[in-house]
């Protein structure tokens, strides 16, 4: 079996290689919401972090702009399968939940945010059927910036270093309109943080990133 499917696998791209691929690539740009969750941690008898996941107040305005190209294959009929890699700019972030001495003892948090920029490289494989599509595959991240309210706007010593690169997952639906593509897709990457220190104190936050995007592309044959 395990030989198997690499075999399969490899049959399929020698049969796709010679098969008749529509090729065509154009701009995009995206607009969403974005989200940072963290993993509630109590720091200490004086400070903790939450993430506001369920929070109406743990959304950031998010922007993307880039290209993409998409290779598409004929299935004889009204649908087709495709291949879309992206390369754009996008800007995200959100907030989380940070109880300095006092909040700890009354509950009051103080809402802290967050802010990232990257170079995203999503690669989606996906299903057409009649204009309408979905799909899905890997997204690979490199982050420019990534910054922190809270090394700077709370009452003690917070340090938090994050990963150049980060490793996630797209999801979406898709209508293509003549030249026009319109998608909504979601957003899920791991792990992005290297570590938090708090008060000389290592932690870590498992600090995730969401993300809901409405994108629309132009393409040219």
């Amino acid at each position: 079996m395990k030989k198997l499917i690499p075999c399969l696998f490899l049959l399929f791209l020698t049969q796709l290689s010679f098969a008749q691929i529509e090729i065509s690539y154009g701009p995009k740009v995206g607009i969403g919401a974005s989200s940072v969750l963290i993993d509630d941690i109590k720091a200490s008898d004086e400070h903790a972090f939450e993430s506001l996941a369920r929070s109406s107040k743990f959304t950031t305005f998010s922007t993307q702009f880039g290209l993409f190209a998409n290779f598409t294959k004929d299935l004889q009929g009204f649908d087709y399968i495709f291949v879309q890699p992206e390369f754009y700019f996008s800007s995200l972030g959100g907030n989380v939940g940070y109880y300095d001495s006092l909040g700890v003892q009354t509950g009051e948090r103080t809402i802290q945010s967050e802010q990232y920029s990257r170079i995203d490289f999503p690669v989606l494989v996906g299903y057409k059927f009649f204009g309408a599509k979905v799909y899905g595959g890997p997204l690979f991240s490199y982050f420019l910036s990534s910054g922190s309210s809270l090394n700077t706007d709370t009452d003690l010593e917070v340090e938090r270093k994050f990963n150049s690169s980060g490793l996630g997952f797209q999801i979406g639906l898709g209508v293509d309109v003549d030249e026009w593509y319109l998608d909504l897709r979601y957003e899920n990457m791991g792990n992005i943080e290297k570590e938090t220190i708090v008060e000389g104190e290592s932690f870590d936050l498992n600090t995730r990133l969401t993300q809901f995007a409405l994108t629309v592309g132009y393409r040219f044959d």
